[in-house]
């Protein structure tokens, strides 16, 4: 949790009924950060819904179409891009800061990316041009655990494969988990449910996490591996998705090479002194952490440290996080970040 409570600010929060925002609002709450105004908005069909801020109140859904941004400070996109897109172009144009969550400005090599406790210096730039980008769900994760590694050891080459829960297509794809595994149950066939994923997945594992790219990698390996790549200059990253029947968290196995020697007792005793990893590595039955036990838990959890003997400098290990709590807890604290520089003036 961040230390500084921010300045009051208006924050208008674009895509309000989603769990991405919702999280927001349960994270903002939490933490009791003073607002002088929150707007919560969505699209057209969904006006006038109603969305939890806090224990006791209720915020109504306006529509994005026809809000007057003038009256913002910070704008939180957690939509879908091409929703993204024309929400922050109104925005910007009256000098509101976006932070956009939905991946519509990811792949600009313009638009500064940011995880608060990687690169905060990163949001003064951010502010100058007017907008910032989050890495993917997995790349955030991911970046917390390696860029003290890239710091200390120097990192040459990362090789991320990823198991990604249902969550990370919404309530439509948890709600497809849970049908399919209920069908199976009294009979019923899994393409009798199949909407959202390519392939059944109740009791499955599916190597694909969104469409394919012409080279043959998936639109969620591309991204994170751009975002890794952006977090860790110099470092080659190689990144594999996978989509598991799990309804929250994400997890990834991770190899790494690097310029310099490594050991596990280094890499432990280095990230113990992070605030956002905590490492849970014994090595007996139950001695890590899996993404089912991370539901709610703010740090990025490691185990299974190893050296991987296949490479020089070379070392393995597991992370997982509830990739929604990531992403909420770094939009809060950028928002801290962004209201502190404005503070100093």
């Amino acid at each position: 949790m961040s230390s500084h409570t921010p300045a009051v600010a208006r924050i208008v929060l674009v895509g309000a009924s989603g769990h991405l925002a919702r999280e927001i609002l349960d994270t903002l709450a939490e933490r009791d950060i003073p607002v002088i105004r929150l707007v919560a908005l969505d699209s057209q069909a969904r006006i006038g819904r109603e969305v939890s801020y806090g224990d006791d109140d209720v915020l109504k859904i306006s529509g994005h179409e026809t809000f007057d941004f003038r009256a913002s400070d910070r704008v939180v996109l957690a939509t879908e891009p091409r929703e993204a897109s024309a929400v922050a172009s109104r925005a910007m144009r009256v000098g509101a800061m976006v932070i956009d969550l939905s991946g519509h400005f990811r792949r600009d090599p313009s638009v500064p990316l940011v995880v608060a406790g990687v690169n905060p210096a990163n949001v003064d730039r951010a502010e100058k041009k007017g907008v910032l980008a989050v890495p993917s769900p997995v790349a955030l994760m991911v970046s917390k655990v390696l860029a003290p590694l890239h710091d200390r050891f120097g990192l040459v080459r990362v090789v991320a494969s990823t198991y990604e829960s249902t969550s990370g297509a919404g309530r439509e794809g948890m709600d497809e988990l849970f049908r399919q595994t209920r069908g199976i149950y009294v009979n019923e066939p899994p393409a009798s449910s199949r909407e959202i994923f390519p392939k059944q997945i109740a009791f499955n594992v599916i190597p694909q996490v969104g469409s394919f790219s012409d080279m043959g990698a998936t639109e969620a390996e591309d991204e994170a591996a751009a975002g890794l790549a952006r977090m860790l200059p110099g470092a080659a990253v190689h990144v594999n998705c996978a989509r598991v029947a799990a309804f929250v968290g994400a997890a990834a196995y991770i190899n790494i090479q690097c310029e310099s020697p490594v050991s596990e007792q280094a890499v432990r005793e280095l990230l113990r002194e992070s605030d956002s990893v905590s490492v849970v590595d014994h090595r007996v039955e139950e001695g890590y952490v899996t993404p089912a036990e991370t539901s709610g838990e703010e740090p990025v959890f490691v185990s299974r440290l190893r050296g991987d003997i296949s490479v020089e400098n070379g070392l393995s290990f597991w992370c997982v996080a509830d990739a929604l709590r990531q992403e909420a807890t770094n939009v809060v604290d950028i928002l801290a970040l962004v209201d502190r520089l404005d503070e100093q003036g």
